[in-house]
């Protein structure tokens, strides 16, 4: 499953648990999140009692409306209380460095890798 823009794509591996992100995600608000939450939503529900793994490595801007959305799914994970997060990001994408930090705030177990 992906869901793909004009310069970005968020692709789903059910098979691994895993969504990989790469390019520029600027989308408007939650209405054209939609696709994309509804993707990642549907591979927590998946994930439910074994792994799940966001590799953002390539992901080069995610504006406001998509950190939060991220937050949001992390939260939910939380709730569930039996998917091991895996989030995986890059010390050469600078939006990074805080904003996946802050997912570790929202659900204590989170595994994040920065490499």
């Amino acid at each position: 499953m992906e869901v793909v823009g004009g310069d970005y794509r968020v692709g789903v591996d059910s098979a691994s648990r895993t969504a990989v992100f790469s390019g520029t995600l600027r989308l408007n608000g939650t209405d054209e999140y939609a696709p994309i939450l509804q993707m990642l939503d549907d591979l927590l529900d998946t994930s439910q009692g074994s792994n799940c793994t966001w590799d953002l490595r390539e992901l080069q801007f995610l504006n406001s409306s998509g950190i939060n959305m991220l937050y949001q799914l992390v939260i939910k994970a939380r709730r569930l209380g039996n998917i091991n997060m895996h989030v995986v990001g890059s010390k050469d994408v600078a939006w990074q460095g805080k904003s996946l930090g802050n997912m570790s705030r929202f659900m204590p177990g989170l595994e994040l890798t920065v490499d």
